[in-house]
């Protein structure tokens, strides 16, 4: 599995887990997932947001609508977009970056082939100055 599939699905993991509710079952656990939700977003989570949202079970962003169903708590709202918002940019930067990949992937292969290409020259530049040598080596005689 890819990083960034292991970063993605530890993020959605994060968003599920703060999901349900708090209890001392999984207290460690959600602050675990506020753990991980600040370190892939460009806005950090300040700490009173980060125990608010160990704290509380964060209700999911309807898609249909830019409010969120069950938001009680206007940070949490602010919180859950900017997740969104993030996600959105890491999508893009997760294509760029294999665009780039594939660039790079491009690139190695035209220098692997001009390698190739340069190492057969220079065997056949040996071959053939073998082959005078051994000319010569065979007049001295």
């Amino acid at each position: 599995m890819k990083q960034k599939d292991v970063e993605i699905r530890s993020f959605e993991l994060a968003l599920s887990i703060l999901h349900n509710k708090p209890s001392d079952e999984n207290r460690k656990i959600k602050e675990w997932a506020t753990k991980v939700i600040n370190k892939h977003t460009e806005v950090p989570i300040n700490e009173a947001a980060r125990v608010e949202l160990a704290n509380q079970a964060v209700p999911f962003p309807d898609r249909a609508s830019p409010t969120i169903k069950g938001a009680s708590d206007t940070q949490a709202a602010w919180v859950l977009r900017d997740i969104q918002a993030t996600l959105v940019t890491v999508d893009r930067a997760m294509r760029q970056a294999e665009m780039m990949a594939d660039k790079a992937m491009r690139q190695a292969e035209a220098i692997r082939m001009m390698a190739d290409k340069t190492m057969r020259k220079a065997e056949m530049t040996a071959d053939k100055a073998m082959r005078q040598a051994e000319e010569e080596l065979s007049k001295q005689r």
